[in-house]
């Protein structure tokens, strides 16, 4: 039943959106409850709930865990803690989630025959190439490869949620085009905005890898009051857009704002501190903890 829907970073579901399809209901209809329960998750609603609740609660139990390791930290002093990553959450976080989940996606690809054989010049020929061209810019420039693997992961991460995001459009059959741009502008911006204030940060080094790797660009701090404006702007328009549709058509994708409510929160909070663990629990687990979970399945 889930064969084809564990690809989530490419969503073509909603390709085509037309005009609003909402339908008000009086806000005691249970007419299509059991369809509610049983067709809006991907999975299923306990499912659904762990697959996305876990992160938060292991990014949540990080923090008590850096309390336990030093009780003179304050909350602040942690959030501005600076060093590396330990061992323990290096393995814990990085490998088990993040490592893991790309694995788990070639595991997907290359272990199902079905999957190779469609596709197979797509998923075999990149392989050689990618492999001697990353090879030679690292023999020839470390710091570059890793600037350019850190730039690449960035993209990753703010397009990937965008999947899950359209498995629940889909589930609840939007098809309303402001809907379909909003959405998509919300995930991103989620991500990007912050991305783009670091940029503009004249204190902050680029270290998604903390591996010497660089900022490819810099944004003068003179243009942070739009960058912010922006962002602000995107958080207030989705949220205004969502009590409009519940309080006119009693409608609200759980789902959907589920994902969206983490999305905003972990980037918020990853990007933000210059901790290392604190960084790596919000964003890393989120972002490999569900697609982890549904390859899986």
């Amino acid at each position: 039943a889930m064969e084809r829907v564990l690809i989530v970073e490419e969503p073509q579901l909603l390709k085509k959106p037309t005009h609003a399809q909402y339908v008000k209901k009086p806000k005691n209809d249970q007419s299509d409850l059991g369809y509610q329960e049983e067709n809006r998750w991907i999975v299923s609603k306990k499912f659904d709930l762990c697959m996305f609740g876990l992160p938060i609660v292991l990014a949540c139990s990080t923090v008590l865990v850096l309390l336990w390791q030093d009780p003179t930290l304050t909350l602040s002093g942690l959030w501005n803690a600076r060093g590396p990553m330990p061992l323990w959450a290096f393995i814990g976080i990085i490998i088990a989630f993040d490592v893991a989940h790309v694995w788990a996606t070639a595991y997907r690809v290359y272990l199902d025959t079905e999957e190779w054989q469609r596709r197979f010049w797509f998923y075999s020929l990149p392989i050689p190439f990618l492999f001697f061209a990353t090879y030679f810019i690292h023999l020839h420039n470390p710091t570059l490869f890793w600037t350019i693997l850190a730039y690449i992961a960035v993209w990753h991460f703010i397009k990937q949620p965008y999947g899950f995001v359209a498995l629940y459009k889909a589930k609840y059959k939007e098809r309303d085009t402001f809907d379909f741009y909003l959405d998509q502008y919300a995930v991103w911006g989620s991500g990007l905005c912050p991305i783009l204030l670091w940029h503009a940060s004249p204190r902050r080094v680029f270290d998604w890898f903390n591996s010497a790797e660089s900022f490819l660009f810099r944004i003068p701090s003179e243009v942070s009051p739009v960058i912010w404006t922006i962002y602000i702007g995107l958080a207030i328009t989705y949220i205004g857009r969502t009590l409009y549709l519940y309080q006119t058509k009693n409608y609200f994708n759980v789902g959907k704002n589920i994902v969206m409510l983490e999305c905003w929160v972990t980037w918020a909070i990853g990007i933000s501190t210059p901790n290392t663990v604190l960084s790596a629990a919000f964003l890393n687990l989120f972002h490999g903890a569900p697609f982890f979970a549904l390859i899986w399945v």
